[in-house]
């Protein structure tokens, strides 16, 4: 028996043109994942019927294969632009300032981006095509690691073979890097003042169906519906602002930044900035201890922002050292 930390994770990206089809490891990235697993599922159809005994069934049969992929990190900026590429679906990567800055966008389409996905270990060695991406979650501490909970949808298992296992050490993000902002409209983020946080939560959630047909005991394709944000942000209660939006029903912008000033990549640092251009403050509450911290805690749902110039409901631009076409379709 052996622990599962000698296991290797790793994802690529697999071309448009060919989804299903296999693409190397190495033409992707391996995580390092705190906890998580690959692992088959298969739906089975049990036979019952009348055979003069009382012992029930007499047939089994698996009529459906799939894979499913969950796991959490901390995040690193090289393999973080698999996922948010993959659940929303659109991604540009250009040179700015020696480095490279991917902006990534929804798609309006339910055609999502696929990945090989390879889970390596000492007992056997997997990997299974069509991997869709059905949710990202980001939660950070002020005192702690940005990390991502992720999970991941994919057709049956295969046999893995020849894939080398390649680490490399990227930047990482953490609550010191994060500033918060909150704004009437995204035009006034800039000049808004910081929010003193205590925990962050976004969560990119992806409605993903399988399409089966005939001829086959896995999904043929995977199809992406609806895209819905949330999140929770405790925050030092310090001026009625953000109750009022709760009250009011006001629709205000979110920006999420992170930056790591203390790292120099070409002539920037690596980031990840997020803008959520409407909100709707769903929640606000704050503690009934009389000698707890006055903390107020807002529960968030991004909404479709139409009245942008450019309307949208968020939009995402991740700094690193990666190759600008390196969430691209190959």
């Amino acid at each position: 028996m052996q622990p599962r930390r000698l296991s290797a994770l790793a994802i690529a990206r697999e071309a448009d043109a060919s989804k299903g089809t296999a693409v190397a490891a190495s033409s992707g990235h391996f995580i390092n994942p705190s906890s998580g697993i690959f692992m088959p599922v298969a739906e089975v159809a049990r036979l019952e019927g009348t055979t003069e005994t009382i012992e029930a069934g007499f047939e089994h049969h698996v009529t459906k294969q799939w894979m499913e992929l969950n796991f959490t990190a901390p995040v690193k900026l090289d393999w973080l632009g698999h996922f948010l590429t993959g659940i929303l679906g659109t991604e540009s990567g250009a040179t700015v300032e020696g480095v490279t800055e991917t902006t990534i966008i929804v798609s309006e389409s339910g055609d999502m981006p696929a990945y090989t996905i390879f889970q390596l270990d000492p007992v056997q060695d997997d990997e299974a095509t069509y991997g869709t991406v059905k949710k990202v979650e980001l939660t950070c501490d002020a005192g702690g690691l940005l990390m991502a909970d992720i999970e991941m949808i994919a057709q049956k298992r295969e046999d893995a073979s020849g894939d080398a296992v390649s680490y490399s050490t990227d930047h990482h993000l953490q609550g010191s890097h994060l500033t918060v902002k909150i704004a009437a409209a995204t035009t006034n983020l800039s000049g808004s003042s910081a929010i003193k946080f205590h925990t962050m939560r976004l969560t990119i959630e992806r409605d993903v169906s399988p399409i089966d047909s005939f001829g086959a005991a896995e999904p043929a394709e995977f199809t992406g519906g609806a895209l819905r944000i949330s999140g929770e942000l405790t925050i030092a209660y310090e001026a009625e602002t953000y109750r009022d939006y709760f009250l009011n029903g006001s629709g205000p912008a979110m920006s999420l930044f992170f930056q790591d000033t203390g790292t120099t990549i070409g002539t920037n640092n690596p980031g990840l900035d997020i803008t959520l251009d409407k909100i709707a403050i769903v929640n606000h509450t704050r503690p009934d201890g009389i000698d707890e911290p006055d903390i107020e805690t807002l529960t968030f749902e991004a909404l479709y922002d139409l009245d942008e110039g450019t309307p949208r409901m968020v939009s995402i631009v991740l700094t690193n050292e990666e190759t600008t076409s390196a969430y691209s379709t190959p």
